[in-house]
């Protein structure tokens, strides 16, 4: 469990943004947004509105505007996916993480094993409160180089030991799909010198079906699994749309099928987006 969308950027482009659903911050930011059209120095913060695949645009983001960097983006966005989903057949929480090289490809993956005893081969964390798509995903990164100039994409919103442990891998950004109200940290500072050496930045959550479809598999899930008060009444009071929808017999109906079938995630996303329209 984890809407913010931040980003740390020394650009001036793009309105400023006033929607409640997200922000762009440093991770080591502590001062008041900046008015829109002022100039960013390190250490501080200015919302504006991400692009469509989340993404800062700017002279310290150039290189990410390049074409192989968005097709690769976006099949990693859908691994991340495919991998919630498969988190979601399981049984456990339905997050999926990826990290990407600056050629766009897929070096390291993991998802959400709270729930399960084993992944199978023993390399990945299972059946223990920790066990986190973003951690499992970085865990197959060596330790023998730093990933300045990788990306963090996981599908939710990620919690505060999710980020200090991209902080830890070196990770300079980390996109998310879908918000969590409840565990999501986007908005945490972290001010350490580790931390300010390679301030980390986050950015999220995606304003497209591929968030909207994040967000509900995680409340539905939730509901689902009888999650108690505290951790749905931020669910519902942040994002009360996708809390709506989720709570409907209707969607219950659909998600229940779906596993039963053992759909995958492109069968998932299409009755998704037909369950939107039919409301």
């Amino acid at each position: 469990m984890r809407s913010r969308r931040l980003v740390r950027d020394r650009a001036t482009r793009g309105p400023q943004a006033t929607n409640s659903r997200g922000y762009q911050r440093s991770l080591t930011s502590t001062e008041p947004p900046r008015p829109a059209g002022t100039f960013s120095l390190v250490g501080r913060f200015r919302y504006h509105r991400p692009s469509k695949l989340g993404l800062a645009f700017g002279p310290a983001s150039h290189q990410f505007r390049r074409h192989n960097r968005l097709v690769g983006l976006d099949t990693a966005w859908q691994r991340a996916l495919e991998l919630a989903w498969q988190s979601f057949l399981a049984g456990t929480t339905p997050v999926g993480a990826a990290v990407i090289s600056p050629a766009g490809e897929v070096v390291a993956e993991g998802r959400g094993r709270r729930y399960e005893h084993s992944d199978g081969n023993g390399r990945q964390l299972a059946y223990c409160r920790i066990a986190h798509a973003e951690i499992n995903a970085l865990a197959g990164l060596p330790p023998t180089q730093h990933f300045d100039d990788h990306i963090l994409l996981t599908t939710l919103e990620p919690c505060c030991m999710c980020l200090g442990a991209a902080v830890q891998s070196a990770i300079r950004r980390v996109h998310f799909a879908g918000c969590d109200p409840y565990g999501g940290a986007s908005n945490l500072v972290i001010d350490t010198p580790q931390a300010r050496r390679r301030p980390p930045t986050v950015t999220g959550p995606l304003p497209d079906a591929r968030g909207r479809f994040a967000e509900l598999l995680h409340v539905w899930w939730l509901l689902d699994f009888g999650a108690p008060q505290p951790v749905l009444e931020p669910q519902q009071r942040m994002i009360p749309g996708i809390h709506e929808v989720a709570a409907r017999p209707a969607t219950s109906n659909l998600f229940d099928r779906l596993r039963h079938d053992s759909a995958d995630v492109e069968q998932a996303m299409t009755a998704v987006d037909r369950l939107f329209g039919d409301f």
